[in-house]
């Protein structure tokens, strides 16, 4: 509660004091001149409620203070207007009551619930008789609840300001349970927070009604039992109804065909269900509204058919215009070994929220496939896929493709301007490719945005909000980077929340065979040569390759040995080039002292551990079983002596 010396009201606001009895008429009107403040002072012993709600109405009051019956009665009017009780607190009704000992311990409290409410807590610390306490329903029973009392033998009556009026009647002697000047000024502060609460919600109701008015859908609520409550002017207009014709009454009557008891038991959403009505072929979305766990009503959306499908050409249109495509799905990822299966259980996981997410591996592998994969199983897969090569750009050329710029920003920029691709990735996912080529001043830059999810147009000082996820991929040691001082610490860590890290080929040699069918299909439809087989000698040398590239590599080479082939099957003579590859690789080796072997198999041991932690230097030293400090000393080694 707000101190005295502190109170202070809204000027804009304005109170309407109900007074249950004279001495809190003096009271508010001694704040009020203490405060300046304007609040309006009615007796309530001069006012019926009904009097009282066309004065409060006149007057443009905001919210109404009264106690007891006044206030309670008041409340069943169900009125805009706010009803504030004046606070009646135990320490209040204690001293009324010790004051009514001072004539007799004979003593009936009589008064309203919300006046009295304080009693049962303390009648046996004052030994009350509980027989004494009577509740008033209303503000008529006050004389027959007195005269009970008397035939009680009651001696003296505590109660409200009517009770006392007509306990002098019958020359009893009565306590008024009074209310303090804190008591007032906390009453005024509720009903501050109160008009404050409603204006709110009025503000919030009035948004909601513009934004049920204006969408593109038509919109229909219901309650629990499937009455309509609610209907937007697009419903409306649909299903050729007026809201006044139709509210309150149930949705099978308007559409007979809406599986509403289906979705009362499931408790699930229903989307993209096309619902014919007469002519009409609609599309429904049909979400319950639960609390805890039940249904407390439904909302439908729906719109014709010819109008999603119409809206959802112009977008793929669009965007296949601009390319920003995924086109690539899960069921894309060719291979059934371990660890690509885990990848993909991975992948498919990450989809499922928006956290950013850092793809690892070597150059081949299909990083932006499961990319690609990601977006497609996302919430944002209707929306577009922007991919952007950090490396394929110069540093002043990739800050303006991705924050674009405003007229003039720069020499050469267009007069009109240009979206920057956060801009364009709106609602959808934004790959940042080969991440680890950013400039570090760019860094800086990307840092922001994935924390403030804000960006600037070069040349502007006006803030653009962005909504889109964000990706990266890289086939570096983001680490090692780091330690270096190429890349910065922070940005690393921010991107590094999802991890993933796609195998190379050498580590699932056993998808070779299945990747390499597949790539002859591929390529023996596009030039029209059957190759349909390939033996088990090529087939062992394709396993045995240490393919460098991976599996763009692989598709490359098969695609290559598809143009050139004059037979229906792939031979090992088809495939000496690979060979020679191998032979080269073998004769490095051999020429290698014991000493110098052994570090060239150490480095690559650990590169193989770095590949398969994903970058991550700890997991990498876990596997290779020594601790990360001795891992660093070797990687430093190694890279200074290669």
């Amino acid at each position: 509660m707000l101190n005295a010396t502190e109170f202070s009201l809204k000027d804009k606001n304005r109170l309407l004091l109900v007074a249950p009895y004279p001495e809190i008429s003096q009271l508010a009107a001694e704040i009020n001149e203490k405060y300046n403040l304007k609040v309006i002072i009615r007796e309530s012993s001069n006012y019926s409620v009904e009097a009282l709600i066309e004065e409060a109405k006149k007057f443009k009051i905001d919210a109404l203070i009264c106690r007891g019956g006044f206030a309670l009665k008041l409340k069943e009017y169900q009125m805009e207007i706010p009803v504030v009780d004046i606070p009646v607190t135990g320490f209040d009704i204690i001293e009324a009551i010790y004051e009514a000992r001072k004539v007799s311990k004979k003593i009936a409290i009589i008064g309203f619930s919300n006046v009295i409410q304080g009693v049962p807590r303390i009648e046996k610390i004052l030994g009350i008789d509980r027989s004494r306490v009577y509740i008033r329903e209303n503000l008529d029973d006050c004389e027959q609840l007195i005269l009970n009392a008397m035939e009680n033998g009651v001696k003296v009556i505590v109660g409200d300001g009517r009770v006392v009026k007509i306990v002098e009647k019958h020359k009893l002697p009565s306590v008024l349970i009074k209310s303090k000047i804190e008591a007032i000024l906390a009453a005024y502060e509720e009903a501050e927070r109160l008009i404050d609460a409603l204006k709110q919600e009025r503000v919030r109701t009035k948004k909601m009604e513009v934004i049920l008015n204006n969408v593109y859908s038509g919109i229909i609520a219901l309650d629990e039992k499937g009455f309509i409550s609610s209907i937007n002017p697009q419903a409306e207009n649909c299903l050729g109804v007026q809201a006044k014709q139709i509210i309150g009454k149930s949705i099978f009557d308007i559409i007979p065909k809406s599986h509403l008891p289906e979705l009362l038991e499931k408790k699930e959403p229903e989307l993209g269900v096309i619902v014919s009505l007469g002519v009409m072929r609609l599309v429904f979305n049909r979400v319950p509204i639960i609390s805890g766990e039940k249904i407390n009503g439904i909302v439908i959306t729906f719109q014709e058919v010819g109008q999603v499908q119409e809206v959802e050409k112009k977008i793929r249109n669009e965007l296949r215009l601009k390319g920003h495509v995924a086109k690539m799905n899960f069921n894309d990822i060719i291979g059934h070994s371990k660890n690509v299966l885990q990848t993909i259980k991975h992948a498919n996981s990450y989809s499922k929220v928006e956290s950013v997410i850092l793809i690892n591996g070597e150059t081949g592998v299909g990083k932006e496939v499961f990319a690609q994969s990601i977006h497609n199983a996302s919430a944002r897969a209707s929306g577009p896929f922007v991919a952007v090569n950090c490396a394929a750009l110069p540093s002043t050329l990739l800050e303006s493709e991705l924050f674009g710029y405003v007229k003039g920003a720069f020499t050469d920029a267009r007069k009109e301007g240009k979206i920057g691709l956060f801009e364009q990735a709106h609602q959808g996912t934004l790959l940042l490719d080969e991440i680890t080529e950013m400039p570090i001043e760019l860094q800086a830059r990307l840092l922001r945005v994935l924390q403030e999810k804000e960006i600037i147009r070069l040349g502007d000082d006006k803030v653009v909000s962005i909504d889109c996820r964000i990706m990266a991929t890289t086939n570096r040691d983001l680490e090692r980077f780091v330690e270096d001082g190429n890349f910065r610490a922070d940005l690393f860590y921010r991107l590094n929340i999802l991890n993933l890290y796609v195998p190379s080929l050498r580590e699932r040699v056993c998808d070779i065979e299945i990747l390499t069918k597949h790539f002859m299909i591929k390529f023996s439809k596009l030039y029209h040569k059957p190759v349909w087989d390939i033996d088990k000698d090529a087939l062992e040398v394709l396993q045995e390759y240490n393919w460098p590239g991976n599996v763009r590599e692989l598709s490359s080479v098969i695609e290559r040995i598809i143009v050139l082939s004059n037979h229906n099957s792939i031979t090992k003579s088809d495939l000496e080039f690979i060979n020679k590859n191998n032979s080269k690789l073998i004769d490095n080796y051999k020429s290698l002292d014991s000493n110098k072997l052994l570090e060239s198999l150490t480095y690559e041991a650990i590169q193989q551990a770095l590949n398969e932690s994903g970058g991550n230097q700890s997991l990498a030293a876990n596997i290779l079983g020594i601790n990360r400090s001795t891992l660093w000393r070797k990687l430093k080694y190694y890279t200074s002596h290669k």
